[in-house]
């Protein structure tokens, strides 16, 4: 059985809506709380969904919205550290906040694509950061500066659903919605695998040894050699998977989907649950190596575990967008 020292990370979906002028200022709304002033010691997690729905969770489960007086739909959220942070959604909108949240940039990267994932990790000891973002008409590109450059790939018709970075982000893995799984560098994209059904996500530990991809029907393809060869796993469930988690030891993996499905992989056995009164599709899954974490999706559902993934409870939140992606700002380690 794992310990709670092994660091699982997550990776998650979806897409948005653009029609804005962005003539937006893109700032925080101020919180009603008086925990302005609380220091990033302790975690909170934010969420991203439809219609530029922007949520953060406090620790004690209070829920703070942040309007960014948009309507697009975002669907993804990667954080690095205790205040940066990078969203992905539709119509090429990509954000970043530098401040835990408290404003939020306009990123640029030249394209119109739907963007359906995003990752981010530490590049350099200095604390430069690669981000990786994925999308629609094969649109995959790296930054490696905070965004002012991209380096963008092609690979071709093909509409990309989840990615995952490891090896200081020299590389990424990324999944797509015709059963592909690509090897993404700065020279190019090249295709590991082609699975007989759609693929929704996909996480990788931080030394790129381990990674796993999930998808419809149940489906977790597994590799234990840096993504060069992948073996299905027999979940025995029906219901599409569109999150996963993995821990940095490889050996424990938590994957969540349609109708509150959520599949535990610990050393090769699977456990399976349903959450009760699930209504519709988890699509979100974040997890802390303290073995804290929030699964999110359709209808404001938001759902908390404190044992990696093996009880949930449920969170009264006010809110009813369709949720997409989850993490948390964080001083310790993290991927």
């Amino acid at each position: 059985m794992r310990t709670h020292h092994d660091h699982l990370r997550p990776r998650f979906v979806l897409s948005l809506s653009l029609s804005l002028s962005l003539s937006l200022c893109l700032t925080a709304c101020e919180d009603d709380d008086d925990d302005k002033d609380d220091d990033n010691d302790t975690p909170s997690a934010w969420l991203v969904g439809d219609n530029g729905a922007m949520h953060r969770i406090e620790a004690q489960g209070d829920l703070a919205s942040y309007p960014l007086q948009s309507q697009a739909d975002l669907t993804d959220i990667a954080c690095l550290g205790s205040a940066t942070a990078w969203v992905s959604g539709e119509a090429g909108t990509i954000l970043r906040t530098r401040d835990a949240g408290e404003t939020w940039t306009i990123v640029d990267a030249a394209t119109t694509a739907d963007l359906t994932s995003i990752a981010t990790v530490e590049a350099t000891p200095e604390g430069a950061e690669s981000v990786w973002v994925v999308g629609e008409r094969g649109f995959a590109a790296l930054t490696t500066d905070g965004g002012a450059r991209w380096t963008t790939l092609d690979a071709g018709a093909v509409d990309f659903t989840g990615v995952a970075t490891g090896h200081h982000g020299a590389i990424a893995l990324a999944t797509s919605d015709d059963g592909t799984i690509w090897r993404l560098a700065p020279d190019g994209a090249q295709r590991l695998l082609e699975a007989p059904l759609p693929l929704h996500a996909i996480a990788m530990t931080p030394d790129g040894g381990t990674a796993v991809a999930v998808g419809d029907a149940g489906a977790i393809w597994r590799s234990s050699d840096g993504a060069r060869t992948w073996v299905p796993l027999a979940t025995e469930v029906e219901d599409d998977l569109y999150a996963v988690a993995v821990a940095s030891s490889g050996d424990y993996v938590v994957a969540v989907g349609d109708a509150g499905r959520v599949v535990v992989v610990d050393e090769g056995a699977i456990t399976r649950q349903r959450l009760p009164n699930a209504t519709g599709a988890l699509r979100g899954l974040h997890l802390r190596s303290d073995g804290e974490g929030q699964a999110v999706g359709d209808s404001g559902m938001i759902w908390r575990t404190f044992d990696d993934g093996a009880t949930w409870t449920r969170l009264r939140a006010d809110t009813h967008a369709d949720l997409t992606g989850v993490d948390d700002f964080h001083l310790g380690a993290h991927l």
